[in-house]
């Protein structure tokens, strides 16, 4: 298998190992999970992103349930393709504004606590819930309301010390899974108009784990596509 390995150099000087391989064919899945963790360790390397030609197929050659190593899908829109006619939320929900980002930050940990509970043996809750949450990072947010219950939550960061470009990148997209298909389709709608406008870079990033199919089927509906997989082999 024809894996090629190179250090990629980000325009403010970081360093990240990269994977290339433009024939990929999941045919020897055994053979992938091998080449790689064979040649990282070989490198000295913990981790690697991997640049497939058809990279989304990539996840399809791991276990689920992995325990030697980690994958997530990096999804990736330009502005132009995420532009949306949709400008309000739907009917009964409204914008909100915590008071300050201590209170927004609460409420997202909490949220975060929805996802840990469907993923728990895929994550160290100290370090999902304490080291997930990026305050440097977080730029905007969106709150949305029906009534006095959360209906959706978006944390929107930037990234200026990242691979190819400065970016816009999700933290995390947070909707309340109690509410009615319309209202949930017209807050996705909702949401896209809102990236749009917020967004300060031509490309907008997001990073899903590979376990995580709900998001992958959230991000590939919105217009995402799979730029590269991430490869992490665990301690």
């Amino acid at each position: 298998m024809n894996l090629i390995f190179k250090n990629l150099r980000t325009p403010y000087g970081k360093k990240v190992l990269i994977c290339k391989n433009e024939n990929f064919a999941p045919n020897n899945k055994a053979m992938l999970r091998k080449a790689l963790i064979r040649r990282l360790t070989e490198l000295g390397q913990k981790k690697c992103l991997l640049f497939f030609k058809n990279a989304e197929k990539v996840s399809d050659c791991f276990p689920e349930n992995h325990s030697k190593y980690e994958l997530r899908h990096i999804y990736q829109i330009t502005r132009t393709d995420l532009k949306d006619t949709t400008t309000k939320p739907p009917s009964g929900i409204k914008s909100f504004k915590f008071k300050n980002k201590e209170f927004y930050f609460k409420s997202l940990k909490n949220k975060l606590l929805f996802y840990y509970k469907l993923w728990s043996k895929f994550l160290n809750k100290k370090e999902y819930l304490d080291l997930s949450i990026h305050r440097q990072s977080t730029k905007k947010y969106l709150c949305l309301k029906k009534n006095r219950t959360t209906a959706a939550l978006v944390d929107l960061w930037e990234y200026k010390n990242y691979i190819y470009c400065p970016m816009d990148w999700i933290g995390y997209i947070w909707i309340n899974p109690e509410l009615n298909p319309e209202e949930r389709a017209g807050i996705h709608k909702f949401i896209k108009f809102w990236l749009y406008k917020n967004m300060s870079h031509s490309v907008l990033r997001a990073s899903v784990a590979s376990y995580n199919l709900r998001s992958q089927k959230f991000f590939t509906k919105m217009g995402f596509k799979t730029a590269w997989i991430s490869f992490s082999v665990k301690k």
